[in-house]
């Protein structure tokens, strides 16, 4: 019976260095068995930690990173390149959300357990933000949305992972409305974003093609999500994309899954 079939949840009861209760951290996994967090925010200040967990283990261990280490932060991206074996980390912003905003991209080693900064953080493109998206697609990286504090920028920026420069990408299409904390996920040549709040909430899928920068938008049945979902988490599983939680104006703890061929949404029960 496959993951899909079952549908059931299962706890993790986990030691070691359990990290403190948080929101607004990553958490990227890596060679499908150590989960690794950053940052987060806890009501008051930001953390500049990172832990690890051992998924076979079960364990939790705190980190002790050297290098230029990332000041503390909320709302960043965060992804993994199992190839190069390090994770990516960009923007985000300090406790006081608007005001703190950061631009910086780091390089976490998984192997010598160090950080550091691939470009410089006194630039001003692609502009400090928070709550956006970043996706890889071959050699590079891929941020856009997210928002100033009181605006919220529709911009596309790549990053060259082998001449360590910014690019500005210009789009075509039917480009999405400005947002934060929506999701983003890669399927071959294809990036899709879901959700996310600006000037209103969003429950809308949008794909953006990285050979044509094509933005086309989707246009989904089934399960009503027109009161939009925002910081909620999705990922990309077959043919499906599979989207939990989120607020609406009430947070929510339902799971909803996308046929990505029929586009039909459905609540996996």
């Amino acid at each position: 019976m496959t993951a899909e079939q079952c549908a059931c949840w299962e706890f993790l009861d986990c030691g070691g260095d359990v990290p403190q209760s948080r929101s607004g951290h990553t958490c990227a996994l890596y060679k499908n068995r150590y989960l690794y967090i950053f940052g987060g925010f806890d009501g008051s200040n930001c953390f500049d930690d990172l832990y690890v967990l051992d998924l076979d283990t079960r364990l939790w261990r705190k980190i002790e990173a050297t290098g230029d280490r990332p000041a503390g932060r909320a709302s960043h991206s965060a992804i993994t390149d199992e190839l190069a074996g390090v994770m990516y980390m960009f923007g985000g912003s300090g406790a006081h959300f608007g005001y703190t905003n950061k631009r910086d991209l780091c390089a976490f080693c998984f192997e010598t357990e160090c950080w550091r900064i691939l470009s410089d953080p006194m630039e001003d493109t692609p502009s400090a933000r928070y709550g956006q998206s970043m996706v890889a697609h071959q050699d590079g990286l891929f941020v856009w949305g997210g928002t100033h504090g009181t605006n919220y920028p529709t911009d596309m920026h790549r990053f060259d992972i082998c001449s360590k420069q910014w690019d500005y990408v210009v789009t075509s299409g039917d480009l999405p409305c400005g947002r934060y904390r929506h999701q983003a996920m890669v399927k071959e040549d294809l990036m899709y974003i879901v959700g996310g709040s600006g000037i209103n909430r969003y429950g809308d899928v949008f794909t953006f093609q990285f050979g044509s920068n094509i933005w086309r938008k989707v246009v989904c049945t089934g399960t009503d999500l027109s009161d939009g979902r925002y910081a909620h988490s999705a990922v990309l599983r077959g043919g499906y994309m599979y989207l939990y939680g989120g607020n609406d104006g009430v947070r929510h703890e339902d799971l909803q899954r996308l046929d990505l061929e029929q586009r039909v949404w459905s609540r996996v029960e």
